[in-house]
């Protein structure tokens, strides 16, 4: 109990060894729980606490991050109402449109992942599993090490955009589409598809040139000024 309010299952009539497990919406840090045995002969030997093996990720303030774990992760529990994240892997581009499709399972680590949840800078619990599951058709590609990229190989997160890279190193833990995937784009429309519900949902994203503009310290420009500048990876002179 938290108060006087039932937070696991019940157990009757047993005469071994129970386990209990703590509904999501009480698992927070300074959580009083109360154990209540209801029965006047019970008799408790002892009580072990266990605590599920988890990842912490921070959101972007737009409410996204591309993440990648060494581990196993199971998003199962992101379809509770009360979980606020979902996550996803690209299954499709498509000329400006790329198609998510939503995770709801145990996935084998390694694997490159969007996670789409609340703004401002959210913070989501994401629970270790073990699983061999390999995501099919996934074109997003999770980094396990930090790896260098040469200018315009692949599009990264940037708040609710994916951009077209300059010379990077990307670090570990994050996930990138290729730009081989990728056609002369200048917008994306991100389309999301709920493989449990079936919803489909659309979110255009940017109108602004995937490979933006970069001043010779590889700074990104919002647009383009007297001086000389790289634009989709050619020195231009203004």
């Amino acid at each position: 109990y938290v108060g006087e309010t039932e937070v696991s299952t019940a157990t009757t009539g047993s005469t071994g060894i129970n386990s209990f497990d703590i509904s999501r919406d009480y698992q927070t840090v300074g959580t009083i729980y109360t154990f209540k045995a209801t029965e006047a002969n019970a008799q408790i030997t002892g009580i072990n606490v266990t605590f599920e093996p988890t990842e912490t990720v921070s959101l972007n303030g737009s409410g996204y991050a591309t993440y990648c774990s060494v581990n196993p992760l199971d998003f199962s529990g992101s379809l509770d109402a009360t979980v606020r994240y979902s996550a996803w892997q690209i299954t499709g581009v498509s000329g400006s449109v790329i198609t998510f499709e939503r995770i709801t399972g145990a996935i084998k680590g390694g694997q490159g992942v969007l996670l789409k949840g609340e703004t401002g800078g959210a913070t989501v619990t994401i629970p270790l599993a073990s699983s061999t599951t390999e995501l099919e058709g996934n074109k997003l590609v999770g980094t396990t090490a930090p790896t260098y990229f040469d200018a315009n190989s692949f599009y990264g997160l940037s708040g609710d955009k994916l951009y077209l890279n300059a010379a990077c190193t990307l670090p570990a833990g994050k996930a990138y589409l290729p730009a081989s995937e990728v056609s002369n784009v200048k917008s994306f429309t991100f389309v999301f598809v709920d493989s449990e519900t079936g919803i489909t949902e659309t979110q255009t994203v940017g109108r602004e040139e995937a490979a933006t503009i970069f001043d010779l310290s590889g700074r990104r420009m919002t647009k383009v000024q007297k001086g000389i500048f790289i634009i989709n990876g050619k020195k231009v002179v203004k």
